[in-house]
């Protein structure tokens, strides 16, 4: 999690670990957790909170890195497997 100036410099940045399970046959997880450690830098209460971002990410290892450049996590064989074709003849 990181705060930076519009897009710009990051003024500060955290990590923060949450371990996920998915069980068998689930693509998708709903978790909520409360950080905190992290401060926008506003000088007062005149610095209007829209000045910054809050970006939130993964971190990801370079080998997942590159398979996320290629796309292939949104190919139908993402997998490994080649896409189902039904036929539609008799």
């Amino acid at each position: 999690m990181a705060v930076t100036d519009r897009n710009h410099a990051v003024l500060d940045k955290a990590f923060f670990e949450m371990p996920v399970t998915f069980a068998a046959g689930q693509d998708r997880v709903t978790l909520t957790d409360t950080l905190s450690g992290i401060t926008i830098p506003r000088r007062d209460s005149k610095v209007s909170g829209g000045n910054f971002e809050i970006l939130v990410g993964f971190e990801v290892t370079p080998a997942m890195a590159q398979f996320n450049r290629l796309g292939k996590r949104f190919r139908p064989n993402a997998g490994g497997q080649a896409p189902q074709v039904a036929s539609a003849g008799p």
